[in-house]
């Protein structure tokens, strides 16, 4: 099984301001050589339906993308923070009701958790580097 987990990805288009532009050209941009993933797994900063739509329609790979953000499933249990609790959004779309369902399922939910074992670890890792970067650099010019 060959899956395609995506994330940030540079692009030099003008509507690449929001992450939702760039999920067809991400697909798109997977090179011949490697050949077409089976799974496509994306978080919800790619939600675009008529993109969903178009992979689901005209390629064989099975597409998993998040119609929440992964973080509205976190509640903190002890939220001491002034204000309103941020009502999640209902869902009226059929498109995200049916990618809802499937992530919601058995299967989805095993499919979709490798997202974290792939694309966010290298990220982790990525700030964690950064992070200290930034630190050493301050401790460089305060000596």
């Amino acid at each position: 099984m060959r899956m395609e987990a995506i994330s940030s990805w540079g692009s030099t288009s003008a509507k690449a301001l929001f992450d939702s532009n760039e999920l067809l050209p991400a697909y798109e941009a997977i090179a011949e050589g490697i050949g077409t993933p089976t799974h496509f797994l994306a978080d919800a900063g790619y939600l675009k339906i008529e993109a969903i739509e178009h992979l689901e329609n005209k390629t064989t790979s099975e597409v998993y993308l998040s119609v929440h953000r992964e973080d509205a499933h976190n509640e903190r249990s002890c939220d001491y923070r002034p204000g309103a609790a941020k009502a999640k959004k209902n869902i009226t779309n059929e498109t995200l009701l049916k990618m809802r369902d499937k992530l919601s399922s058995k299967e989805g939910k095993l499919i979709y958790k490798l997202r974290a074992q792939t694309v966010e670890t290298v990220f982790g890792i990525i700030k964690e580097i950064a992070y200290n970067c930034k630190r050493l650099h301050k401790i460089l010019l305060t000596s």
